[in-house]
This record gives structure tokens, C-alpha cells and sequence, in this order.
């Protein structure tokens, strides 16, 4: 649910975007995505261990209508999220980080090439 909300938002600030900007975030999006799996592994090599997200349900009480105006209590149950630690091969998740690196090496030439195009293509 709250990734839907975030996919609208997005979508609707991307529909609001110039053509360049648009352009712009077509081609860094990827290295956007590798660095932000940087950051988490960097994260996690520090704590010694990851943080794993789960969903759970909750049953509680709430208020609902009733017939003529009275209201009544009602169960409804509601999904949370959870930030759980995991234990890690802090080895292969540093081969990882390694391997991230030279995959933003890689990105950061060919985003730049982009970028280039985008302006070339968009007169600015």
C-alpha cells in the first residue's frame, strides 16, 4: 500500500517535469538504484548485520456505523512494517560492495553519455 502511494506520487511529480528533467531522470535512475544499494550494504557492514522489512498484521478495535445512527466497535486489522535484523556473511556482502563499486563505475560513464544525448536532444 504505502509503495502504491509512493508510485503516484512519482508519477504525478514526473508528469509535472520538463522534458529535460524527464529525460535526465530516465538516465540516472539506474545509477540512482545502485547507489542507494551501496549505502544499504555499507549500512550493513557497519552494524554487522541487515535489516530485513516485514509486514504484519494487526487486529484492533474501531468505531463503525451502525443502524440509526449508533456506532458500534468493529475489529479491523491493519498491516505494519517491521524492520528486523538478519545476520549477514559480512565476507560476501563486502565482495558485494566491491562489485557495486565497479557496477557505479560502469553506470556513472554510461549516465554520462545520456545526460549528454538529453541536452544534444533537447537543445539545452
Amino acid at each position: 500500500m504505502r509503495w502504491l502511494a509512493l508510485t503516484l506520487t512519482i508519477l504525478t511529480l514526473a508528469a509535472c517535469a520538463t522534458p529535460q528533467e524527464r529525460c535526465e531522470a530516465q538516465a540516472t535512475r539506474e545509477l540512482n538504484t545502485i547507489n542507494d544499494l551501496i549505502d544499504e550494504t555499507r549500512a550493513n557492514l557497519q552494524r554487522g548485520y541487515a535489516l530485513e522489512t516485514r509486514t504484519e498484521p494487526r487486529v484492533g478495535l474501531t468505531f463503525c456505523g451502525g443502524n440509526y445512527g449508533h456506532t458500534r466497535f468493529c475489529t479491523g486489522t491493519r498491516l505494519i512494517e517491521r524492520k528486523v535484523p538478519v545476520a549477514i556473511d559480512l565476507e560476501e556482502e563486502r565482495k558485494k560492495l566491491i562489485s557495486l563499486n565497479e557496477k557505479k563505475r560502469q553506470l556513472e560513464a554510461v549516465t554520462a553519455e545520456q545526460i549528454a544525448r538529453c541536452a544534444a536532444r533537447l537543445g539545452t
